[in-house]
């Protein structure tokens, strides 16, 4: 491991918009335990700084004195920020939002939720045929070939499988 400091964190805050700074603020005001949010002051004291300089922020956080701990806390504030932009730019690309629609899928599925399941399916596939992002309708078959397996292929039709299987092979 390097001894020497990183400054990836602060480049990382230098190069947000001040929208994603504004929603990284809200996101982290959301995930405080107690009345402190170590992160966000953090982020704060990095935002606040023109050129990087570890040591002054390190002052100002005496708590992290710990050994590795303050590259720790560092690091979960990178990590933070990379979940803030991940919702802030949730909706921006279709990629994305079938990506969500097919994570969907999964934990509906897990939880049992069958038929809301089939419904987050359909409109993913719908939404990867509009936009013609085939790996993800191929998912989406996937994904309907599970639902069927679900139940020992009881509630199917023989046609309806014919025709996933059809589908799913033809693809």
């Amino acid at each position: 491991m390097s001894k020497t400091t990183s400054d990836l964190v602060f480049r990382f805050i230098k190069s947000l918009t001040s929208a994603e700074k504004r929603y990284f603020k809200l996101f982290a005001g959301r995930h405080v335990i107690g009345n402190k949010n170590e992160y966000l002051k953090l982020f704060e004291a990095f935002d606040k700084q023109e050129v990087y300089n570890e040591t002054l922020v390190k002052k100002s956080f005496r708590q992290l004195k710990a050994r590795n701990s303050f590259a720790i806390a560092k690091n979960r504030l990178y990590e933070s920020i990379l979940k803030s932009l991940d919702a802030f730019h949730s909706e921006s690309s279709v990629d994305v939002q079938l990506r969500s629609q097919l994570h969907y899928t999964e934990i509906l599925f897990k939880k049992s939720l069958y038929d809301e399941c089939r419904k987050m399916l359909l409109k993913a596939r719908k939404l990867a045929t509009k936009y013609e992002k085939h790996t993800v309708i191929y998912d989406t078959y996937q994904w309907e070939k599970k639902l069927i397996e679900k139940d020992g292929y009881a509630t199917t039709s023989e046609d309806e499988i014919r025709d996933l299987l059809h589908t799913l092979f033809s693809i």
